[in-house]
């Protein structure tokens, strides 16, 4: 299904990286409070609170636009998918925001701990929208093999989270916190484009494919 989806093969690479950077994110979070900051153990934590912030933040945005895809839906008297692909285009932007805000504040003790605290609200708000919409794509293209299409998606975002797990304390050893999450900045301009060229390209994709519903009827 992977190989014969174009459409889900993209948003699939695209959240895995999107989930693999929250992962390496998370991680070093405590890194920054910790090694680096010198907060207590529980101090060293607490910014963690953060990510919830973040995704509550993209619960009011699916709320609030929700009503307007409803509508679209409506006038074109089916669904489409595409549309959802809105929000994860405002997040992809944030993506970046969020880890360069956080490569070159969280690690400098002159700066005041609020700068990364922004950066977690950032990127929880980021990866949720992200996921979140990547799911509800997922289920109104793909239908009765949404079960199937979301197990892809899954698998895929977990084994390249595990990939940014494994890897995440050596480049920070390595290139120093500013590099590592630096690089992981330009990663994120990089697949920054995922979200517009899936909403541009989404339907041509699905037209070829035998897994996508084209017709996508109300």
């Amino acid at each position: 299904m992977l190989a014969e989806d174009a459409a889900l093969l993209f948003l699939s690479i695209y959240g895995s990286i999107s989930y693999g950077l929250l992962y390496g994110f998370v991680v070093a979070f405590p890194i920054a409070f910790s090694e680096y900051r010198h907060f207590g153990f529980i101090e060293a934590y607490l910014p963690d609170i953060t990510i919830i912030i973040g995704v509550l933040v993209t619960t009011v945005l699916l709320c609030v636009t929700n009503p307007k895809y409803v509508r679209t839906c409506e006038s074109a008297g089916k669904l489409v998918p595409e549309e959802r692909l809105f929000n994860m285009s405002i997040a992809a932007i944030g993506l970046f925001i969020g880890l360069f805000i956080f490569a070159w504040t969280a690690s400098f003790t002159w700066v005041h701990w609020i700068a990364p605290v922004i950066a977690g609200v950032i990127m929880g708000f980021s990866t949720s929208t992200i996921f979140i919409t990547g799911i509800l794509y997922i289920v109104e293209v793909y239908r009765q093999y949404a079960t199937s299409a979301l197990a892809v998606y899954a698998v895929l975002r977990a084994l390249i989270a595990m990939m940014f797990l494994l890897t995440n304390r050596l480049m920070i050893r390595n290139m120093t916190f500013q590099g590592a999450f630096s690089f992981f900045g330009g990663l994120a301009v990089i697949v920054s484009p995922g979200p517009f060229i899936l909403r541009r390209k989404g339907k041509i994709w699905r037209s070829r494919s035998k897994w996508g519903n084209i017709t996508t009827q109300l």
